[in-house]
């Protein structure tokens, strides 16, 4: 049914917590560390942490399952979303060993319940393996550093947060469904032409403290916003392929947005932007 996690679980290897019909929580709400690893594997038949007390770990790689309870995580430092898989010896009454196996599992996903994914780190994150809340499951990613999305993330009409104290990179499709709105916040943001971010009727938020890089396709029935404080939004890609498809779009602009030689393409019904002596493109 369930773990309750009590002192600390240390080790240079790897960890596999499996609570097939009930929740993975923590007994304390100090805030101290639960688990020391290498890789921690979770599969919660509800929950893993609660968003009152959330799991708290040191580790360098994350792979977890749940439903309607939601997977809430605070890791200490520099974390990385990605495959991980246990094997232990067990022994029985005669001192005979025979392993046993929990398989690599690869990505953050709830499969039901509206269940949510919280991640808060220390350091750097780096998303390896997709992350998919189920229904209006939100997803949150807060990081002391950078984010670095090279997974899809997504869910059927959750909100979405990215937030980083430095640099975020999408390098990968970003989508939710309904009125699920998207909001990435960073010291600079910059997408490849291999991110396409997605809301089927919900507002999207791109706030970069420095400068902001677009690639693939923004869209949205509602409306996009997109503020770059001291430097410029651009336009990585150079064929004149549209960038954002919205309802209404507002820039702001610490310098230009777009250039004289590569303008930001549009599909939108409304235009308000700001600029200076980088001018509006």
């Amino acid at each position: 049914t369930a773990i309750v996690l009590g002192g600390v679980l240390t080790t240079q290897a790897n960890v596999a917590l499996t609570a097939t019909a009930g929740s993975i929580t923590d007994l304390d709400t100090d805030n101290t560390v639960d688990v020391i690893a290498a890789g921690l594997r979770l599969v919660a038949g509800t929950n893993v942490g609660t968003a009152t007390n959330f799991h708290e770990t040191t580790l360098a790689t994350l792979s977890g399952r749940g439903t309607g309870g939601g997977l809430f995580f605070t890791e200490t430092d520099a974390l990385t979303i990605a495959a991980v898989a246990v094997t232990v010896q067990r022994v029985d009454e005669q001192a005979a060993t025979a392993p046993v196996t929990e398989a690599a599992q690869s990505d953050l996903r709830t499969t039901s319940g509206n269940g949510a994914i919280i991640v808060v780190t220390g350091g750097d994150l780096t998303v390896n393996s997709v992350l998919i809340a189920h229904g209006t499951g939100a997803i949150a990613l807060h990081t002391t550093g950078t984010i670095a999305l090279n997974a899809e993330a997504g869910s059927t009409s959750g909100h979405l947060t990215f937030i980083a104290s430095a640099s975020l990179t999408l390098a990968a499709d970003v989508t939710t469904g309904g009125a699920g709105t998207v909001n990435f916040q960073a010291n600079l943001i910059t997408a490849t032409l291999t991110s396409d971010v997605t809301s089927a009727t919900g507002d999207i938020r791109f706030a970069s403290a420095t400068g902001i890089v677009l690639g693939g396709v923004i869209t949205t029935q509602a409306n996009v916003a997109l503020t770059a404080t001291s430097g410029s939004i651009t336009d990585l890609d150079t064929d004149n392929a549209v960038d954002v498809i919205a309802s209404g779009l507002r820039v702001v602009a610490g310098t230009n947005a777009g250039t004289a030689t590569n303008h930001l393409e549009t599909t939108v019904t409304t235009l308000s932007g700001r600029g200076t002596t980088g001018g509006l493109f």
